[in-house]
């Protein structure tokens, strides 16, 4: 497991240091944005995405998928990193939150993305070049891989933010820069609620902590771990902010190439796929072909799989797995065998001779790691040690390990079975976030929702095709306490039908999502009153429990005296 060390004292709620705090309060203003933003309006006066060519505004794609772009091409080739502030302390905003995101779960993708002009392409070069140290033991070629990550990175929708914390407050599009000062993209390429920028930010962080924090990297190689990072990366780019159902009935461009078959995803991994042939892009080009195309492959697969019409089927392939995976039933312990007393005489005389032994490490002291140093963080012998949220990797994982026998010759298999599942649970991620970071999820989510079916009512004469409950804002007019009631259902259903079904099975394979299972379970709870109410009737009696005893143990100290 790799260690991130912070270089700093404390941790606000979130995994936000205080250096981050205070940075954070000179950065937002009362309503939660940047300061010196200006947005640009909401939800239903912000241009959407065209219906016409839905990833149309994707930078330079068009050689390979024939559209006709209007977007504009990255005005840049180098990912900006705060690097010129390594040594320098306190350290900065960007530094602590990217430190974070290595080390943490309780990461924030929206505190971080909505400051940042890329966030995304730095946020993965920090994680492939310095956390991890992929880059230089896979020999990728770097200015390719900023030139990608800064592509994949511009083709993804602005962030948009609540300038309230109420469910049903339009959000507002942030022009792109530090502090969303528009910088370099302007405002931005139209309004998408959930799957832009940030949603990619947070799933590649999440992947990263299934590999690093979860043990995922004992049984996966550099070029596997590469991969899972890459379909993070990539796996919603170029979104237009609606579904595949959506694609379909409106006979979109994109849905008509892929016969309907799951045209998103499809899509996503076309033009990831388009854009690492190209040689300025291609960061694996000192690779073999063989290899290359492996690489190309699983990517491509890792895409794919996140569509949710396959959402069941794969995890009974993955209950399948940790069935043939699950290790023998431990033997019973042999009782011991009595030892003849002159051999227990000459086994002490064996132990006088050994050498003393090391001293214990003092409680607290850690070793300053190889990362530490080389980004000059000074020795952390004070310092918090980062968040590890989970025990060591399982038999599941051990099943997947080249020290492991191939017996049934299906180790590439149960590998790809790990990888998909910590795709999909980084692609659900928010569920087992803070609940506090999980509800500014669920309040993007519907946003999206609301746009898709003002979008509908606009091409199918005032009609809603989807659910409307869900998709129309105005399904329950101006009543607000039934629209959230509606929300809090339709997010109760889906931790039901998909969310915790996936924990649950991943949880038995994967040590990390042990935690976040129960994580899971805890926000869904909290959307549902009838959780909320027994909740609070279970506390109120444990309460009055603990009254009574210690009335009872007042009564007979006060006898006893």
């Amino acid at each position: 497991v790799a260690s991130h060390l912070r270089a700093r004292g404390g941790r606000a709620p979130g995994g936000v240091g205080a250096c981050t705090e205070r940075a954070m309060r000179h950065q937002f203003d009362d309503d939660g944005l940047p300061v010196g933003v200006n947005p640009k309006g909401g939800a239903t006066d912000v241009k959407t995405r065209p219906l016409q060519s839905p990833f149309s505004n994707v930078f330079d794609f068009e050689e390979a998928s024939g559209m006709a772009g209007t977007g504009s091409k990255p005005p840049r080739e180098v990912v900006p990193m705060p690097w010129e502030y390594r040594r320098q302390r306190p350290l900065t905003y960007t530094q602590n939150a990217l430190y974070d995101a290595a080390s943490f779960w309780t990461w924030d993708a929206f505190q971080y993305a909505v400051t940042q002009e890329y966030p995304l392409a730095t946020l993965a070069r920090f994680l492939i070049v310095e956390s991890s140290g992929l880059a230089e033991r896979l020999d990728l070629d770097l200015d390719a891989l900023d030139r990608f990550l800064l592509a994949v990175d511009a083709a993804y929708a602005s962030p948009s933010v609540n300038p309230s914390v109420e469910i049903g407050v339009p959000r507002r599009v942030l022009p792109r820069g530090a502090a969303g000062t528009g910088g370099e993209l302007g405002a931005g390429c139209g309004f998408v609620g959930y799957h832009n920028v940030v949603h990619a930010c947070d799933v590649l962080q999440g992947a990263h902590a299934f590999l690093y924090l979860g043990g995922l990297t004992s049984a996966l190689g550099d070029d596997d771990a590469l991969a899972l990072l890459i379909a993070a990366i990539v796996h919603d780019v170029c979104h237009p902010g609606v579904d595949n159902e959506f694609l379909r009935r409106t006979e979109s461009e994109v849905a008509l190439r892929y016969h309907g078959d799951a045209p998103l995803e499809r899509h996503h991994a076309y033009a990831a796929y388009a854009l690492m042939r190209r040689p300025a892009t291609r960061f694996f080009n000192r690779w073999d072909a063989a290899r290359a195309a492996k690489m190309e492959l699983k990517v491509r697969s890792l895409v794919l799989a996140t569509d949710m019409k396959h959402h069941h089927a794969f995890i009974e392939r993955l209950v399948e797995f940790q069935s043939a995976t699950k290790p023998p039933p431990t033997p019973p312990p042999t009782p011991p065998t009595e030892v003849p007393s002159d051999m227990e005489e000459s086994a002490d005389e064996d132990d006088e001779d050994e050498p003393p032994p090391e001293p214990e490490q003092e409680p607290g002291k850690k070793k300053q790691s190889a990362m530490a140093a080389a980004l000059g963080i000074p020795d952390p012998d004070a310092e918090d040690e980062p968040e590890l949220l989970c025990a060591a990797p399982g038999p599941h994982i051990a099943a997947a390990s080249d020290a492991s026998p191939d017996f049934l010759g299906r180790k590439e298999e149960y590998r790809m079975t790990l990888m998909t599942a910590s795709l999909k649970c980084a692609d659900l991620g928010h569920l087992a976030r803070p609940y506090e970071i999980h509800r500014v999820w669920v309040e993007a989510l519907q946003e999206e929702f609301w746009a898709q079916g003002d979008r509908e009512r606009e091409a199918f004469s005032g009609r809603v095709i989807s659910n409307a409950a869900t998709h129309d804002r105005y399904h329950y007019g101006d009543d607000e306490e039934a629209k959230l009631e509606g929300v809090e259902k339709a997010t109760v259903s889906f931790f039901d039908g998909f969310g915790l079904p996936l924990f649950d099975a991943v949880a038995a394979a994967m040590p990390l999502a042990r935690s976040l299972a129960g994580a899971a379970r805890e926000n869904r709870d909290k959307w549902d009153p009838v959780a909320v109410a027994e909740k609070a009737a279970r506390e109120a009696r444990e309460a009055e429990e603990a009254a009574k005893r210690a009335a009872v143990e007042a009564e007979m100290n006060a006898v006893s005296d």
